[in-house]
């Protein structure tokens, strides 16, 4: 069910990351509607999270609902998630990874189909 991934943070310490859920590289854009509104690149999208590059950073802890778009024909959705991790990750560089509050089966669906 889950994985456990080896991860370089960039200064030679590798750290082991377990994710109840696997991602993959994708390259989505998706627009944050609250607290602010802006649009977000995505680089790594599971149904339980998603790894996105900003230049600047958002504070662990806070809650964004981002409107997400699968480009796939259908209907884009909300989905509130939690930034849970701020720094380096997923070889995108310098970003924040977000923990869906709920698991987005659709996108499952997606990464699979």
């Amino acid at each position: 069910m889950g994985t456990s991934v080896g991860v370089d943070r960039g200064d030679g310490d590798r750290q082991i990351e377990r994710r109840r859920h696997t991602r993959q590289s994708v390259s989505l854009h998706l627009r944050e509607i609250r607290p602010y509104s802006r649009v977000l690149a995505c680089h790594s999208l599971g149904v339980g999270g998603l790894f996105c590059p900003v230049s600047e950073p958002i504070p662990v802890g806070r809650l964004l609902v981002l409107e997400i778009d699968l480009e796939n024909g259908i209907q884009p959705f909300v989905a509130p998630a939690w930034v849970v991790r701020n720094g380096a990750g997923d070889r995108a560089g310098t970003g924040v990874g977000l923990k869906f509050m709920v698991p987005q089966t659709q996108i499952g669906e997606y990464l699979n189909g």
